[in-house]
């Protein structure tokens, strides 16, 4: 067991103000200890997390958890299945528990961001494009979307050579007034610049909430839609047509493919032109076929995404530990299931493995130091970290012990 003493903070939008505007000094969020525990060693990471979140009434989503060994130096704890002991907790340390802020920020991140920016000069590196994105609360979607295609060498160049201000549409309705648009070329402009580790994308994700309530929250979303919505908007920001003319499509009517494709991708350009349109659109085509009169329609319609189906899996890979009676060294196995075997079935093979019976095995789920459940023969399946099969000794049947008995003493010697 070892002993730990928790603070907390608490940091106001009024002070994330400060903190973002300051350049000459650095405010330091406020802690103070609030709670003092002994924990084991063994414990996990997420089970201090989730004891800690209920103890203090705070949802487990808005509560991180810091190393403060070095008070100068505080590191983010964020293995969760790491023991207290594997992420370096020692005894009588401070652990800093860090409280969102309402404007979803994190008060020692944003801490960090302000000192470090004073400093962004001397973190000079050599190559550009390897800057990371700080996680602003659930923001890692869009980090991974904005990364992937600052990764899109043309699209880069068009906004680091600031070409991107020479088609600034303005007055497009279906747009964002330009906002989205210069809010990442200045993003892009930084992440290539060299001159920071990592930068957080304040603008851009504050603008990108003005402009939908689908990502004005904290909650995780999907990393596809929120490039689809930057592109989008990236789009029509930078569309070079001011005014869009009604265009109808004609039928195929038999026509060769080329024509009607060529036919189509010219009346999309007519409403449509801006470097999202020449790097990331194409046509898709469509067949309709009657089956009574055998007629065949063939349309071409843009896209900027194609969805791919994927194989699912039919089966899972579990390992499991077998621990034997006789205190011989633990031994791993592992065994493909489908997905809708019960513990029953795996008890049966992994028997067979262990030239022991299934009635020998007792499954065991372990999670750090404590048993978290014994799975029962007639449950599904389902992966887990932790999982154990003890051998036990073969019990006799009840009703077998008895008829023995009984014929032993009808018989006497």
């Amino acid at each position: 067991m070892e002993g730990v003493s928790f603070g907390g903070l608490s940091l106001g939008s009024g002070q994330l103000g400060n903190l973002l505007n300051s350049s000459s000094s650095t405010t330091t969020p406020k802690k103070y200890l609030t709670h003092t525990a002994c924990f084991s060693k063994l414990h996990t990471v997420q089970q201090v997390h989730e004891f800690l979140a209920q103890r203090i009434r705070i949802p487990n989503e808005e509560m991180r958890l810091w190393n403060f060994r070095d008070e100068s130096n505080p590191a983010l704890i964020e293995e969760d299945s790491a023991t207290m002991e594997k992420v370096g907790i020692v005894e009588e340390q401070s652990i800093l528990i860090e409280i969102r802020n309402k404007d979803l920020s994190w008060p020692e991140e944003m801490s960090l961001l302000a000192k470090n920016k004073q400093d962004k000069y001397k973190q000079v590196i050599s190559e550009g494009g390897v800057t990371g994105l700080s996680n602003l609360g659930n923001t890692c979607f869009m980090n991974a979307a904005v990364q992937c295609i600052s990764n899109t060498q043309p699209l880069t160049l068009y906004f680091k050579t600031d070409s991107y201000l020479h088609e600034l549409n303005m007055s497009n309705l279906d747009g964002m007034k330009g906002h989205i648009a210069r809010r990442y070329g200045e993003l892009v402009n930084d992440l290539w610049s060299g001159t920071a580790k990592s930068i957080a994308p304040l603008k851009l994700r504050w603008t990108i909430a003005k402009y939908s309530r689908t990502f004005n929250d904290s909650q995780q979303h999907d990393s596809q839609e929120l490039l689809s919505f930057l592109l989008d908007g990236l789009h029509e920001d930078l569309n070079r047509v001011r005014q869009k003319k009604y265009v109808e499509l004609k039928d195929s009517d038999g026509r060769p493919d080329e024509e009607v494709a060529k036919e189509a991708w010219d009346s999309h350009l007519v409403r449509n032109q801006s470097v999202v349109v020449d790097l990331f659109q194409g046509l898709l085509k469509s067949q309709v076929r009657c089956k009574h009169c055998g007629n065949t329609s063939v349309r071409f319609d843009p896209f900027t995404f194609l969805s791919l189906p994927l194989p699912m899996e039919s089966s899972m890979h579990i390992e499991i530990i077998v621990v034997r009676i006789d205190g011989s060294v633990p031994l791993k196995y592992g065994l493909r299931l489908n997905l809708d075997d019960k513990y029953r079935t795996l008890k049966r093979e992994l028997a067979e493995l262990c030239n022991l019976s299934a009635e020998q095995l007792l499954l065991v789920e372990i999670a750090g130091a404590m048993v978290k459940s014994f799975p029962q023969d007639n449950q599904k399946v389902r992966s887990f970290v932790g999982a154990y099969a003890y051998e036990i000794p073969l019990v006799q049947d009840d009703t077998k012990r008895r008829t023995r008995k009984s014929k032993t003493q009808s018989h006497p010697k």
